[in-house]
């Protein structure tokens, strides 16, 4: 035996099945299987992994490649995550409202950003900034006592919100509009006529 291997090996073949092992909440095993294994099985077919969820929270997850198999444990610990305030989190646009824009940041999660949380300065339609499929950065600004989050948008040097291409535009997504910081530019409260934030 020691002939054959004198030493251990400093990494697993690449041909072992990973195995990645996720402790969550019992009660949220739920939330992990979703309705009619609903949840489970999307993330199965998009990963590959094998995934089996024990009584006591425990959940093992493995997959020929290592990189399915954290995927896949990524996935799992995102669903079960609760955001905190002032957390930055990236995700993409999945509605546009009239008050502002719905980002997913977390699987199955997500926040409001408010039409005056999109720019620095007043924003007269939202997807003048966003559009669904953009992957943006935002940040928690409030988390309700409903548990409605409530984000921001988190901006870059210029004042411009951090975005990837969205998937359907195709590619890079043409300059932004400049909203520039002139005085009395800012979001006036006593002009929106839209109501309380709901969704």
């Amino acid at each position: 035996m020691a002939e054959a291997i004198p030493a251990s090996r400093v990494a697993i073949s690449k041909h072992a099945p990973k195995v990645f092992l996720v402790k969550i909440d019992p009660a949220k095993i739920g939330e992990i299987i979703g309705s009619g294994g609903r949840t489970i099985n999307k993330i199965i077919a998009a990963t590959g992994a094998a995934i089996d969820v024990k009584d006591d929270g425990t959940v093992t997850i493995s997959a020929k490649d290592a990189e399915a198999a954290q995927k896949a444990a990524q996935w799992v610990e995102g669903i079960v995550k609760e955001p905190q305030i002032g957390e930055i989190y990236e995700g993409p646009v999945k509605r546009i409202l009239p008050f502002g824009a719905m980002v997913e940041m977390l699987p199955g999660k997500e926040g409001l950003v408010h039409v005056s949380k999109l720019a620095p300065g007043r924003v007269e339609n939202v997807e003048d900034v966003v559009k669904i499929g953009d992957v943006v950065k935002v940040h928690v600004a409030e988390i309700d006592d409903m548990g409605r989050v409530n984000l921001s948008m988190v901006f870059d040097e210029a004042g411009n919100p951090m975005a990837k291409a969205s998937s359907q535009d195709g590619g890079s997504r043409p300059p932004r509009r400049d909203f520039g910081r002139r005085p009395g530019r800012g979001f006036d409260r006593s002009r929106d006529r839209r109501g309380p934030k709901r969704y």
